[in-house]
């Protein structure tokens, strides 16, 4: 029975802590600007220094009394310590370094929008943006010619190059 109790204590430290810990680091994240494609770094620096709390402090807490409640060694537990704050850190580097940071910190939808629209002002027509997808670092932005009856999208990198532009009829 205090097996299953211990089970149960760990699984809500894993959930209510590190849902925490990962909510609160993803706001952090989201605030600075970094791209969501990187959180996982801090939610698994989260992860480890939940292991390393458990394993040095929260293990003599509980229900279990029974063998094998040891201390992680005291080089493991630094180096996963170290680890923690290194995976918490590196995220942040895609701040300062040139091309990493995402592309809504340099072109808005609507500058991607007039960008499109700029490079297909010779086609005949009207030409009409449909809509503007977010992906892979890039704005997409679909779009259609309402008299040649032709449709599109052209990708937007965050240097502000419309490229890779595909015309259906």
């Amino acid at each position: 029975m205090r097996v299953m109790l211990e089970v149960l204590r760990i699984i809500l430290i894993v959930l209510l802590l590190g849902g925490l810990g990962i909510t609160l680091l993803y706001q952090v994240y989201k605030s600075l600007g970094v791209q969501e494609s990187l959180v996982w770094m801090g939610s698994l620096a989260i992860w480890i220094f939940l292991f390393v709390l458990y394993r040095n402090r929260l293990q003599f807490s509980g229900w279990y009394k029974g063998e094998g409640r040891e201390k992680l060694p005291r080089k493991i537990s630094r180096s996963l310590i170290i680890l923690s704050i290194v995976l918490i850190i590196l995220p942040l580097f895609s701040l300062i370094i040139p091309g990493a940071s995402p592309v809504e910190n340099h072109i808005s939808i609507k500058e991607a929008k007039e960008m499109v629209t700029k490079a297909h002002e010779d086609e005949d027509g009207v030409f009409v943006v449909t809509s503007v997808e977010l992906k892979d670092n890039a704005y997409y932005v679909n779009w259609k010619i309402k008299d040649e009856r032709k449709f599109g999208w052209d990708q937007v990198t965050q240097k502000g190059i419309v490229k890779s532009s595909v015309t259906m009829e």
